[in-house]
């Protein structure tokens, strides 16, 4: 498809495109990780495996390559590092607590600088 747009472009003749799914995978961490290669469906370690190799596969240098899997065995020998991101907080989490930034409004600021645009186009 990128090469027929790309002939578009450049005046040239149109390739028939033909789609071809090869399925899907998902990697949610640990564990946890569904794929779906050529229509085979897989949970856990097994679809982890595929995700993964699909994910290597993916990655355009073989420096970005030994960097992935440097940092899977890392994990894998001293465990994950991960981030808690407020899912058991008793305050719902913003944005504010995780870019560390003042730079937002407060509700009532917003109100205030809102009325006072209002204001000022009337």
């Amino acid at each position: 498809m990128a090469d027929n747009i790309i002939a578009t472009l450049r005046g040239e003749p149109l390739r028939s495109y033909r789609h071809r799914d090869l399925g899907l995978v998902v990697d949610l961490g640990g564990r946890d990780a569904v794929a779906k290669p050529v229509g085979v469906e897989l949970r856990g370690m097994p679809a982890q495996a595929v995700a993964r190799g699909y994910h290597v596969g993916a990655m355009r240098t073989n420096v970005a390559k030994v960097r992935v899997l440097t940092n899977w065995l890392l994990n894998a020998a001293a465990g994950d590092d991960f981030v808690r991101i407020g899912f058991l907080a008793e305050e719902q989490p913003s944005l504010r607590h995780f870019e560390q930034t003042d730079a937002y409004l407060t509700p009532r600021q917003v109100r205030e600088h809102t009325a006072s645009l209002n204001a000022h186009r009337s």
